[in-house]
Formats: C-alpha cells, sequence, structure tokens
C-alpha cells in the first residue's frame, strides 16, 4: 500500500485516537507505519528493532487517552519515534548494522525505499546527517519542521542537510550512479 498522506487530517484522527477509535489508529497506521518505521532504521540500523520502535509507537497511541495541545502533530509523530528509537538502543544496546540496498538510481523528493531497506549511499552519513536525508527526501518534512525534531537550530539542519547531499553526490559519482546535466 502507497503511503499517500494528503488530505490525511492528523489533528482530529489523534483526538479519536484518544476516545478509543481503533479505525483512527488504523488510519493513522496505514498513513504513517512505512515512514515512521524508515526514520526508526535511520537512527537505530537494524530491522528488528526498527519494528519493534514502530510496533512500540503504535501500541502506546492505543493506550493514550489525551493528547496535549500538539501543534504540529507530524512533527510530533516524529518526535516521539525518534525518542523510544534511542531509549530502545539505551535499554537493549543492540547496535548493529542493517543490511542495506546496493543502489538507489537518485535523491530527490518524490524517492521512496524498497523493501523498507536504507540505501547503501546513506551508510556514508552520520546519525544526524542520515535523519535529516530520510525526514527531508523522504517524508518531504521543511527543514524548519526538522530542526524542532532533532532539537538543532535550523540553519544547523541546513548546512547539515548540504553536507550530507555533497557526500551523496560525490558517492554517486564515483559509482556511476548519477550523471550529470
Amino acid at each position: 500500500m502507497s503511503e499517500n498522506t494528503s488530505g490525511f487530517e492528523l489533528k482530529p484522527c489523534l483526538k479519536r485516537i484518544s476516545r478509543g477509535d481503533r479505525d483512527a489508529l488504523k488510519g493513522l497506521y496505514e498513513a504513517y507505519h512505512r515512514r515512521l518505521y524508515i526514520f526508526s532504521l535511520s537512527i537505530v540500523k537494524n530491522h528488528e528493532i526498527a519494528q519493534e520502535v514502530t510496533q512500540e509507537f503504535f501500541l502506546s497511541l492505543m493506550s493514550a487517552k489525551s493528547f496535549r495541545e500538539i501543534i504540529n502533530p507530524e512533527s510530533w509523530l516524529y518526535s516521539a519515534v525518534r525518542y523510544i528509537s534511542y531509549r530502545v538502543l539505551q535499554t537493549e544496546n543492540k547496535v548493529q548494522k542493517t543490511d542495506i540496498d546496493p543502489y538507489i538510481d537518485t535523491i530527490s523528493v518524490t524517492d521512496r525505499y524498497e523493501d523498507s531497506e536504507l540505501p547503501e549511499a546513506l551508510s556514508l552519513l552520520d546519525d544526524t546527517e542520515r535523519q535529516i536525508v530520510v525526514l527531508y527526501v523522504y517524508s518531504g518534512i521543511s527543514q524548519k519542521e526538522i530542526a524542532g525534531i532533532i532539537g538543532l537550530p535550523y540553519t544547523r539542519v541546513r548546512t547539515i542537510y548540504r553536507r550530507a547531499a555533497d557526500k551523496l553526490r560525490k558517492y554517486y559519482r564515483k559509482e556511476g550512479g548519477i550523471n550529470e546535466a
């Protein structure tokens, strides 16, 4: 199933979930589970742990009685998954390399990761660079929102993204994956 979140009303969905509406939770899961999983995977670098984090996140929503006023619900989703990812890493101490997809055509806003595997090129990036690239490229979240999610100034996120994009361009030129226009 494709994850098209355009037209998905996140705030009302969260309110319905807090009232115990399982259909709302199912709708949220269908709209965001893959993106949240891939974001967690960019942090934990292990498929099983990323699945555990994503599952824990959605299970925690089932038991939530209310949500405080959330100004940006999408950023809140990613922040919560980021928090759980780091907490799980700390408590389980399971930092491992993941099996990595050996190829990606180009980096663009419309790219999607196939079969829940990160591109090999992303393994060249540090954790912060990888998180920013995944949120910006895969999830389409603005760099200002990313700054709020990961707790860095907007200008720093912009700089980190540019440097990460440069690393990826160099990698693709070396591997023959990008043709210069």
